[in-house]
């Protein structure tokens, strides 16, 4: 995806950076407010045409998808915890890849997604932090991401 924007737009400046995770501990007001962000966010907005935007505009009707597709289906423990980590696999490379304006949008379409399929599980109980992290960093570097 990434090379098929560059084609179109010849600014090689963005790719993939390992930034920190993007799991800080916030407050549930913070997650509150960027969940809210996420979800009155628009795909196509109204701006001049250049990578990041359209890149942006592909992550954000992906994930809008992920969170439709989570209100639609009942998880089970074990199918909400394997979402949570694919989720995480897939918002880990998304944030490294867009603006730093833009992440908090990011994080907020992560919280929505999870509490989405949250609300769809019997026995709602998610993976700890470290264990995401860790599974995500072992599955990055056997891929060579």
């Amino acid at each position: 995806m990434i090379l098929e924007v560059s084609f179109l737009f010849g600014d090689n400046k963005r790719t993939l950076t390992k930034k920190e995770s993007f799991l800080k501990s916030k407050s549930s007001l913070d997650k509150e407010m960027d969940r809210i962000l996420a979800r009155k966010s628009q795909v196509f907005e109204r701006k001049d045409p250049s990578r990041e935007s359209i890149f942006l505009s592909m992550v954000k009707s992906v994930l809008m998808l992920l969170i439709d597709r989570a209100r639609r289906i009942r998880f089970s423990q074990n199918g909400l915890q394997q979402w949570q980590m694919d989720n995480y696999f897939i918002i880990q490379i998304a944030f490294e890849l867009v603006t730093k304006d833009d992440e908090s949008l990011i994080i907020g379409f992560y919280h929505e997604i999870l509490e989405s399929a949250k609300a769809n599980c019997d026995e709602p109980s998610l993976l700890d932090q470290t264990i995401l992290e860790t599974t995500s960093n072992f599955r990055r570097s056997k891929m060579k991401i």
